[in-house]
Parts: structure tokens; sequence; C-alpha cells
């Protein structure tokens, strides 16, 4: 929180706009400290100081000057000889906790205060669990791998629980319905946190004119790599429905010279979510159906 309000406090000091943070901490410093501390600030990071909030001129810097390095050029590759390439996606996420600082900005995230081996086991997780999701795995197949991963007879039950040591089913909650949960929690925690670095990783590539072609912020948000079904969801389909239509895309898409068209097959497919999602995308956006 005194994080998030300082950088605010900054970008109102830049833009000379006067807010709620502003006007709060104007009972214990006067103009002239204002400048003063606008002035060391664009002596420190000259005209880079940094305008999104997420994000601090020292975490802006360090990125670039990673990307300047070539440290940090493009993000890695979904798959390394036909499997998930989980090693350079670790060894990603560790080199983007120390760019951003996590241990400091992300302490919670990273649990920071834990043992360095237990930190490196969270992030080799949590790149298990990014690649499963950003290559297109249903919910249903990233919760079964999960759970054959905690299996307590012959599994790793750490698996996206390595500072709690309670491992066993409580009353009326099994150890699957708890390993799900787990899975959920960390994906919505991962989209949230991770899609805000990625984001920031994908904007400063492209302004140094290394747009990546693997987008890992577009793939985080839509849960896919495929082209295809990022599309359907940008016009309207869920990321399941999304997998069902491709699964079946010889009957239901045709790839004309203006791009992808649905066929009239998808009205009525056995799949009801697919074809209730129907009715309101073509209501929405009639012009990729086939007339």
């Amino acid at each position: 929180m005194i994080r998030k309000l300082s950088l605010l406090y900054v970008k109102e000091l830049k833009d000379n706009r006067s807010s709620v943070v502003r006007e709060y901490l104007a009972k214990s410093i006067n103009p002239d400290e204002e400048k003063k501390i606008l002035q060391t600030l664009r002596n420190r990071y000259s005209d880079m100081l940094e305008d999104d909030i997420n994000f601090s001129s020292d975490q802006s810097e360090e990125l670039r000057e990673k990307i300047s390095q070539e440290d940090v050029r493009a993000y890695p590759d979904i798959y390394k000889d036909e499997e998930l390439n989980l090693s350079e996606t670790k060894a990603f996420l560790l080199k983007l906790s120390e760019i951003f600082d996590w241990k400091i900005y992300e302490s919670d995230f990273i649990k920071s205060k834990e043992d360095k081996k237990i930190q490196e086991k969270i992030v080799e997780d949590d790149a298990k669990l990014t690649l499963l999701w950003i290559s297109g795995y249903s919910l249903r197949k990233i919760c079964d791998f999960a759970i054959k991963m905690r299996n307590p007879k012959s599994g790793d039950t750490g698996f996206l629980n390595r500072v709690s040591k309670y491992n066993d089913e409580v009353p009326n909650i099994t150890w699957d319905t708890i390993t799900i949960n787990a899975v959920m929690n960390r994906l919505q925690k991962l989209r949230f946190v991770l899609g805000r670095y990625f984001l920031k990783v994908t904007q400063e590539l492209t302004k140094s004119g290394l747009a990546p072609q693997n987008d890992w912020y577009k793939f985080l948000e839509y849960g896919t790599d495929s082209n295809l079904r990022i599309w359907l969801q940008q016009n309207g389909y869920s990321r399941e429905s999304s997998e069902y239509i491709e699964e079946h895309k010889g009957e239901l898409i045709i790839e004309e010279f203006d791009g992808w068209k649905l066929t009239n097959l998808i009205q009525s497919v056995d799949d009801i979510d697919v074809v209730n999602e129907t009715k309101e995308v073509r209501i929405n956006v009639p012009e990729i159906f086939l007339s």
C-alpha cells in the first residue's frame, strides 16, 4: 500500500495534478520540498519517469537495460522437443523476479521470507501451471494433472503448497477438492500478477522494435497460444467453447481470404454451451458467420 501510494504521489507531482494523495501529504510536505523531490527523480531517471503506477522507475529502467543488453529479447518457446519448455520458462520467471525485484515488490507472491530452495520450487510450480494454461489445456485437464502430481501416496504433496505443511484431508472436503481449489486460486493469482509483468515486457520489447511473435501476455489473458481460439474468444466465445470449436474446426470453420468464418453447423453441435453462446455471438458479430 505504501508503495502504491508513493507511486501515485510521484505521478501527481510529475503531471502537476492534485488529488487525494497529494493533498493529504501536503500537510507534511511543502511546495518547495515537492520541487526538490521531483527534481531529484528527474535527475535520477532523466525523461524516463514511469507513468504506470504499477511499476516504479527503477523497475522499468532495469527492464530496459536488460533488453538493451540482450538478456531479454523475447519470451521463451512454449514447447521444446515437443514437450512443455519447463526449464526455460522457470529461468525466464526467475529472471523477471530479479529484474522487477519481486523479493521486495511481490514478496508474498514468491514467499521471499522462505529459504531460496522453497522460493525456487514456488517458481517452478508457477512455471508448470503457466505453461499448462497458455498452451491451452482445459481447466479439467490442469486439475487432473495437479491431482496426479499431489497424490499423497506417490506424488509431491507440496505442489502449489510449498509453505503450508498441512496435507491431510479435512471433514467433508476431499484431497482432490483441496487440490482443485489450490489450482484455481493460484491460477487466478498468476493471471493477475504475471499478467502485469508480461504486459510490461511486451510493451518494452515493442518499443525497442522487438514486438514478440509469441506474446505471453496475450496467451495468459486468453489461456491459449492458438490464434483461432484467441479470435473466437475476442468475438465472444468462452475459453472452453473456443477449445471445442477448434477441435471440430474441420466442420465448423471455413478460412476465407478475409479471415475465418463459422459455418451454420455450429448451431446444432452437441455442446449446449457452444449453442447458447453462438446465439449471442451471432447477434453481436454476425459478420463472422457464413451467410
